[in-house]
């Protein structure tokens, strides 16, 4: 085997320069086929057997990105701030790598970059970057690797536009990862201050899986700013007015969202930047120091209308901007707005109306006009439709719009997790084409986010945090829809998020008692959380888990029946439990009907030699009725009956009376006489008339 250096006009009539600028930019500049091998070249061609002038059928070679640079370029993109546009080499590098299978790739040094990159479908499978990539000028997508199929990458790698500023973003991504799979991204990845997503991992399609190193995703999307406020203090009635002395004109703070004090976030109903007020709603005493929070991207809505106005998952508010906002693709799935100091998503958006769509709709049902401020893009999204496994060893999440925004069917599993100062650090909620499930992020230290959590998830999601450090659950914002009293409809309220925190597990009950939910449930052997069943459920399933059981000792089921009373509903007498494995119930082969499931009922299964439910029921009375009744005087030997009202009362049902007063040998009787109705007898078997004082009478349903 022959091992020798080429050159340029080597290299290129070796591998063809046809596979050379399939990235985007042109190879034919002078540099590239003047046919001289550049200062320091690294590329080497390894030839097995024949001579210099014979090619292997698959060159390998080993290629820096300073091999298509000039001399000034390399001495430039050694500077800290380098001088020079490197997109020509830069483009030229991915090119070759993309095209030709490479040992080693390395691409190190400071660039200046104008122009997007694609790496598609690389043969180099292993490339090693000490990189910093400036954005200039402005684009699509920085740097998009897009089917790295089995590829590894490694070390340090920033992509930064070095913008805070909303308006001074010109660049869409930073990173963009499309259709990947089984790839290794080992590096130190920080990415800066992108109009939209500053990294995102979208396209993932099934059976894939993606892991990355340690991330640093900084003020992605439209962001937000945050600083102390020296103020003067006036409240009147209703409102605060802080007045203050510094300029606060500009693009972080002119659209305020909130004045926070005592940990407790205002909203800003006002902000007068030209005589230098602030108004909230009224915050007591008089604070010469608060917290502001300035969104770079707001609106005025100036009309409001929702459909439908009843509470259900397509409920809406659509409201008209008073001027277009742009919003990044996808932003239906992903993105938010806060009216007041309440977050909604984005569901629709027509820029032709100026008409936006929010879930669910805004609380305030009188308000027609106000502000809206935007939080969209961010940090990180994991944008996928299927099975995708993605791991993350450290990420770090400080000033962006939203940190995290999980959106895959299975999605992320962070081992560490710091999100500062996001409006938003962690978005989940249905994905295109599933719920978001198996999210993990473990260590998240949250501290000044606007919410730590909003919430749209389906409740068959599973999106997990564990041990979280500093939370704030007031920060964490389920969307629910509204009912007509502003009030969220606890019939949508179950969550997909299970947080851990301090050793215990905060998760959704599995309540079918939620007004749409399940009319027959199955309830497995081992199930931690305690079961609620309505009391009109036709039909409860006991199911065994054999290999749980064997592994735990696990033999007992407990669930609770809640009675339909006290919905109105006069349905659901009885109760049917089955065995889905064939097992006996309390010996005996077939169902076990309980009556009375109107009342709450305990019911408690224990599994008895592996094929047996032994089955126990706890029935509780239902809430006592005390009426204050004036019985009459009775004579020897006469009755009295009456009836009276007890709401819940239904026929067939027990009734029990007792009287606060001394009967004197009355003898009383009470049954249903119809549903709502007790009628109540008093016989007076004595000699003498009877004549009782007014008395509390206590009905008892059972």
């Amino acid at each position: 085997m022959a091992n020798e250096s080429m050159s340029r006009r080597q290299l290129l009539a070796a591998l063809g320069a046809a596979g050379i600028g399939a990235v985007g930019a042109s190879v034919a500049t002078a540099g590239l086929v003047s046919g001289a091998p550049y200062p320091g070249n690294s590329v080497r061609r390894h030839v097995y057997g024949g001579n210099e002038n014979s090619v292997c059928d698959d060159p390998i070679v080993s290629v820096t990105v300073q091999d298509f640079m000039s001399e000034a370029e390399i001495d430039d993109c050694k500077l800290d701030t380098p001088l020079l546009d490197h997109s020509t080499a830069l483009i030229n590098f991915f090119s070759f790598i993309q095209n030709n299978k490479c040992v080693s790739a390395d691409c190190s040094g400071n660039f200046n970059l104008s122009q997007a990159i694609v790496l598609n479908a690389p043969k180099t499978d292993r490339i090693h970057f000490d990189a910093t990539i400036y954005a200039k000028g402005s684009g699509g997508d920085l740097l998009t690797l897009n089917q790295c199929n089995h590829i590894v990458t490694e070390g340090k790698l920033m992509l930064t536009t070095e913008a805070t500023l909303y308006s001074m973003k010109t660049w869409n991504r930073g990173l963009a990862i499309e259709s990947s799979s089984s790839a290794q991204f080992n590096w130190y990845l920080r990415a800066f201050g992108f109009k939209f997503w500053n990294i995102e991992i979208g396209n993932s399609g099934n059976n894939n899986s993606i892991s990355l190193g340690s991330v640093r995703s900084q003020y992605g999307g439209s962001t937000l700013s945050q600083r102390s406020l020296t103020v003067t203090q006036l409240n009147t009635a209703t409102t605060s007015e802080f007045t203050y002395s510094i300029d606060l004109n500009n693009e972080s703070y002119k659209n305020l969202g909130f004045v926070i004090t005592g940990a407790v976030y205002y909203p800003v109903i006002s902000h007068d930047v030209v005589n230098k007020k602030i108004v909230t709603p009224l915050i007591s005493g008089s604070k010469t120091s608060v917290q502001i929070v300035g969104f770079h991207v707001s609106r005025t809505f100036i009309a409001r209308t929702d459909n439908p106005t009843t509470a259900a998952p397509s409920q809406r508010s659509i409201i008209t901007l008073n001027e277009g906002v742009e919003l990044p693709a996808g932003f239906e799935r992903s993105d938010y707005v806060i009216v007041d100091s309440l977050a909604y998503r984005i569901m629709g958006y027509d820029n032709s109306t100026l008409q936006l769509t929010v879930y669910p709709r805004i609380k305030d049902y009188t308000k027609t006009a106000g502000l809206v401020h935007f939080a969209f893009g961010g940090g990180i999204r994991f944008n996928g439709s299927d099975s995708n496994l993605i791991l993350c060893k450290k990420l770090s999440l400080t000033g962006n719009a939203i940190g995290i925004r999980n959106n895959n069917f299975y999605s992320a599993s962070i081992d560490s997790v710091g999100a500062e100062f996001n409006a938003i650090a962690v978005g989940s909620g249905v994905s295109l084409t599933g719920v978001t499930k198996n999210n993990n992020l473990s260590n998240a230290y949250f501290e000044g986010n606007v919410f730590n959590t909003v919430d749209s998830s389906a409740d068959t999601g599973i999106n997990v945090i564990s041990n979280p450090i500093a939370w704030d659950w007031s920060k964490f914002k389920r969307l629910i829809p509204l009912g007509s009293t502003e009030n969220n409809v606890t019939t949508y309220s179950k969550t997909g998020f299970v947080i851990v925190e301090d050793g215990t597990t905060y998760k959704k009950q599995r309540n079918a008692y939620d007004g749409a939910g399940e009319s027959s449930p199955s309830i497995t052997l081992g199930q931690t959380e305690h079961v609620v069943v309505r009391g009109n459920t036709n039909t409860v399933s006991l199911k065994d888990d054999l290999t749980k059981r064997t592994i735990f000792g696990y033999v007992d089921i407990f669930f609770s029946v809640i009675g339909t009373r006290s919905n109105g509903t006069t349905d659901g007498a009885t109760l049917t439990l089955k065995s889905t494995d064939g097992y006996t119930i309390n010996g005996v082969v077939g169902d076990l009907v309980i009556s009375g499931a109107r009342n709450a009922l305990m019911v408690h299964a224990r599994l008895i030699s592996g094929n047996n439910w032994q089955v126990s029921v706890y029935k509780a009375s239902y809430q006592d009725v005390v009426k204050s009744i004036d019985i009459p005087s009775i004579p020897a030997n006469g009755v009295h009956t009456a009836t009276t009202t007890v709401g819940n009362a239904l026929l067939g049902d027990k009734v029990s009376v007792s009287f606060d007063v001394d009967l004197q040998g009355l003898i009383v009787t009470a049954c249903v006489s119809s549903a709502g109705n007790v009628r109540y007898t008093l016989y007076n078997p004595t000699a003498a008339a009877i004549d009782l004082a007014s008395a509390n009478v206590r009905f008892r349903l059972e």
